[in-house]
C-alpha cells in the first residue's frame, strides 16, 4: 500500500483506505496480541501523521534530538529513580559525557 493512500487528493481522510489499512494490520500483528481497536487506531493515527505532513510548512524547521545534557540526564534519573544525583556524582558525569564528545 503506497503512503499517501490513506489520504485523498485534496488531502481529506480516506476511511475506507484507512479501514482496510487496519485490516492488513490486523492480520499481521494479531499473533503480538494487537486488538482490532488497537490496529484501527494505528491506521487513524498514521493518516493524521500524513495529514500533518501533507499540511507542514516547507521552510518550517522541525524540531530534532538535541545533544544530551548533564542536568537533563541528572533530572532524568531523579524521575525514573527518585533518588536525586549528588554534586560528586554529576561532576564525573559530566567528565565522562565531555571526554565522549572529543
Amino acid at each position: 500500500m503506497k503512503a499517501d493512500t490513506l489520504l485523498t487528493a485534496r488531502g481529506a481522510y480516506d476511511r475506507r483506505a484507512i479501514v482496510v489499512d487496519a485490516h492488513r494490520q490486523r492480520r499481521q500483528m494479531a499473533r503480538h496480541g494487537w486488538t482490532w481497536s488497537r490496529c484501527l487506531a494505528f491506521s487513524w493515527t498514521k493518516a493524521k501523521m500524513m495529514r500533518a505532513r501533507l499540511n507542514a510548512e516547507p521552510d518550517k524547521v522541525s524540531r530534532v534530538m538535541a545533544r544530551p545534557t548533564v542536568e537533563g540526564i541528572a533530572a532524568m534519573f531523579t524521575s525514573i529513580t527518585g533518588r536525586n544525583v549528588t554534586p560528586e556524582q554529576l561532576a564525573r558525569f559530566a567528565d565522562r559525557l565531555a571526554s565522549l564528545s572529543n
